[in-house]
């Protein structure tokens, strides 16, 4: 057998560099809190002001609701987290102002009642 004087080159791709460019894109679909939505509904009576979705390192301000009123706003979390309804009802403090924990993708409704009274209900992604 004979050998060629000059073989041909061999260009072999690292293997890392295809696999690293699919996390990279997985990552750029999970920005924005992973496809989450959540929704602030006004089931009182009386308006909403001052309005805050806090999370446990940012917040959204959520603009006022009349009564009867929702508003969809961008999720302040990017991962699980604690969230917290803040503002006024009337001129009051919302009370009690109650956490719910949501993870990313989830679909969140936080509702006020008649009396104040916070609820944040979820629909997680896994049951979709």
């Amino acid at each position: 057998m004979r050998r060629h004087p000059n073989p041909p080159l061999e260009f072999r791709a690292p293997r890392a560099r295809p696999r690293a460019g699919l996390l990279l894109l997985a990552a750029l679909a999970g920005c924005g809190g992973g496809g989450s939505t959540l929704v602030v509904v006004n089931r009182s009576l009386a308006r909403l002001d001052r309005l805050r979705v806090c999370a446990e390192r940012d917040s959204t301000q959520v603009p006022p609701l009349a009564p009867g009123d929702s508003a969809r706003v961008r999720p302040p979390w990017r991962d699980d987290d604690m969230i917290q309804l803040r503002g006024r009802i009337g001129g009051e403090p919302l009370r009690p102002m109650m956490s719910g924990y949501v993870e990313a993708g989830d679909r969140v409704r936080v509702a006020v009642d008649a009396s104040g009274f916070v609820t944040v209900e979820t629909r997680s992604s896994a049951r979709r």
